[in-house]
């Protein structure tokens, strides 16, 4: 029996993965102050502006007063690791927010979770969609996990592949 397991673009319609870039020292952020969003992974990430690995932010719904949560990926909620978010302003693929909270982000897995988003990205990377045309078919694979579908198209697009 075979098994594949893949992770959405998006996480759950809610939330993009941070993107690489990071700076040699963790990211010391203050409540109150400004951090920019963006979807531009070549940003470096700083105490300024994080990239996030999102295709775009239009049409998504972002708008001002959206929550978003970073912090690491098996995160424990602790406010010193993670931080929330309120959206102040969108700016194409940029969003603008002021931190509610201090904390210091480090760790090379961090997820970011956007509140009431709708996800337009594709449910697989496209690395996900090679390995299953490439392996997966060719191996015959009795199982495929697609962590947070958002509706029964999700699960045909994996079918397909494998067909």
């Amino acid at each position: 029996m075979l098994f594949w397991h893949s992770q959405q673009q998006g996480k759950a319609g809610t939330s993009g993965a941070f993107e690489g870039n990071l700076p040699e020292h963790p990211i010391s952020l203050a409540a109150g102050q400004t951090l920019t969003l963006t979807c531009n992974t070549t940003v470096a990430a700083s105490e300024t502006v994080l990239p996030i690995s999102y295709p775009s932010l239009a049409g998504t719904g972002l708008a001002p007063g959206s929550q978003v949560f970073v912090g690491q990926y098996l995160f424990t909620g602790s406010e010193t690791s993670s931080v929330y978010l309120t959206v102040q302003e969108v700016r194409g693929d940029e969003a603008v927010c002021t931190c509610n909270n201090t904390c210091v982000l480090e760790g090379l897995a961090l997820t970011v979770h956007i509140s009431h988003m709708r996800n337009e990205a594709p449910i697989l990377a496209e690395t996900d969609t090679a390995a299953l045309r490439q392996w997966g078919a060719a191996n015959r694979i009795d199982y495929v996990s697609v962590s947070f579908t958002r509706h029964a198209a999700d699960i045909a697009v994996v079918r397909e592949l494998l067909d």
